[in-house]
């Protein structure tokens, strides 16, 4: 028998979870459909699904939807990570204060984040993408850019909470987005897609602030004042244009510049192919309520996800936020040391890339997730024991290996998102996950203080035993999916064919992941 994008193959007693990307060839879902308590009618919905070529309608969000969140992900990078080349500007002298209080101001920005992140996804999924992202962007690129008017501590204090408050939620708002129009299958390549937007700032960050920041001394102007004007005016001039890209939502497609996406017809085209490719996907969407949340919140396995974010990120945050104060410190330039942080993000872009493409390939996350995290730990343990000995270009070179590691957070951002059984919940979980990365940088602003520079000895220490937790979480995880699909299999297996059938019609729950016949990804 054969049900949608489920192959219950009797000779193994195995379940293909494979999605079938052949509409017309799905079989008889239909034939069951006096069984279903929902009666779902399969063949008029694989006859919808038919109309339209899925790959042609996919690229209208492809094109539209994705570049505008992966430009605003540009300008959010920009405007989260430039203090790390303020700092290079004798910021912390001119309002007079020291390294521990910009660690207090990054915990307090990702402190605030974390507020609203929950709030702002249950925002998006009522008022719709072109009504709210808009608005938050421009809130928060006026935040940044009035940065620049800060004297003292205090201010600066205020204005990194303000600015936390308002980027809260774009991530997992953005990550919602791409769910919404997309299968299991489909939705990791747009995650990578997304995540280049953080990826280019990261080259272009430290290449506009070595230019911004030789403005010093013009108009008795700081350098660091400047490059805040700009880059928060930039922030506001992209949240304006996102109003005219970017659709309410996969239900009401419309854009004010490119129109409607998708008509009636092809939407319901549309939807029906995400119904044969996914069964839990609902025919209808509908906004997200608190009851959503608190049942996300009973299932046990999207834990050691968060644990792997709250581990393994307040060891990565602090060497992306100080790296080029480190290099002024052990004797680089102002420019210099911006301009040698290009290289760290133009790697970890690369290794990136290709680390999710094997990914991808071989439809395995912790793998290579493990492969990114064992890269920071290991070199981790060799700075520690080593920064004190290399002066100048050798500790840069050793430092640059560290810091073109491949992201492992962007692979476990999907794997969680693929581990759940609707969009509803992988919406919800996806909000969470990101708030529990943000609540990571509380900590993980406190790792570099002041009494252990330039080259962070216990810092380090910190560093790599929050690397083996996190290596010791994925490896854990692992383990635990594959021990549940293996029950779930055994299960399934002494069930008569017809027993199978029945459980798969009648008994499927679209919200739960604990059904025999979801198999988690590893």
């Amino acid at each position: 028998m054969s049900i949608s994008k489920l192959n219950i193959r009797a000779k193994t007693s195995e379940i293909d979870f494979a999605a079938n990307s052949d509409f017309e060839s799905d079989q008889n879902i239909n034939n069951h459909s006096d069984h279903n308590k929902n009666d779902v009618d399969w063949e008029a919905i694989r006859e919808q699904a038919a109309r339209y070529e899925r790959k042609k309608l996919l690229r209208r969000f492809d094109y539209t939807l994705l570049p505008t969140l992966a430009a605003i992900f540009f300008v959010f990078s920009l405007d989260r990570s430039n203090l790390s080349q303020v700092l290079t500007d004798n910021f912390l002298e001119d309002i007079g204060i020291n390294q521990n209080v910009s660690n207090a101001a990054v915990s307090i920005l990702w402190g605030a984040i974390c507020i609203g992140d929950i709030p702002s996804n249950m925002l998006l999924s009522r008022v719709g993408a072109r009504h709210w992202i808009p608005v938050q962007v421009i809130l928060w690129g006026l935040v940044s850019t009035f940065q620049a008017f800060i004297t003292n501590k205090n201010q600066f204090l205020a204005t990194r909470f303000l600015l936390g408050l308002c980027e809260s939620g774009f991530i997992p708002n953005s990550m919602a987005l791409l769910a919404s129009y997309t299968t299991r299958e489909e939705y990791g390549k747009r995650v990578v897609l997304y995540f280049y937007g953080s990826g280019v700032a990261g080259m272009f960050g430290p290449l506009m602030a070595s230019g911004i920041l030789q403005l010093r001394g013009r108009g008795g102007w700081a350098g660091w004042r400047y490059l805040w004007v700009i880059e928060g005016s930039l922030t506001i001039l992209f949240g304006v244009l996102s109003y005219f890209l970017l659709p309410k939502s996969l239900e009401d497609s419309k854009t004010v510049l490119f129109g409607q996406l998708l008509n009636d017809d092809e939407l319901r085209s549309f939807k029906a192919q995400l119904k044969l490719k996914d069964l839990s996907i609902a025919v209808d969407s509908r906004s997200i309520r608190f009851s959503d949340v608190k049942k996300v919140l009973k299932d046990w396995r999207i834990y050691p996800h968060f644990f792997m974010a709250l581990t393994g990120l307040p060891a990565y945050q602090p060497t992306n936020t100080y790296g080029s104060l480190i290099l002024k410190q052990l004797g680089f330039n102002k420019i210099d040391s911006n301009l040698l942080a290009i290289p760290w993000s133009a790697g970890g872009l690369i290794t990136s890339l290709t680390l999710v493409t094997i990914s991808d390939k071989f439809n395995d996350r912790s793998l290579p997730m493990l492969v990114g995290s064992l890269w920071q730990l290991i070199l981790a343990i060799v700075i520690k024991e080593k920064s004190a000995t290399l002066k100048g270009w050798k500790f840069y070179a050793l430092y640059t290996i560290y810091q073109v590691s491949p992201s492992w957070h962007n692979i476990n951002a999907a794997w969680i998102a693929e581990n759940q059984s609707s969009y509803e919940t992988r919406s919800i979980v996806l909000a969470l996950y990101f708030t529990a990365a943000n609540a990571a940088a509380i900590p993980g602003g406190q790792v570099f203080r002041a009494n252990d520079k330039p080259y962070y000895k216990k810092g380090w220490i910190a560093i790599l035993v929050l690397f083996v937790f996190l290596n010791a979480a994925i490896i854990s995880q692992r383990i635990q999916y594959i021990l549940t699909n293996k029950r779930k299999a055994k299960k399934f297996s002494q069930l008569t064919e017809e027993e199978k059938e029945s459980y798969i019609i009648e008994k499927l729950d679209p919200a739960s992941t604990k059904s025999l016949d979801f198999k988690h990804h590893l």
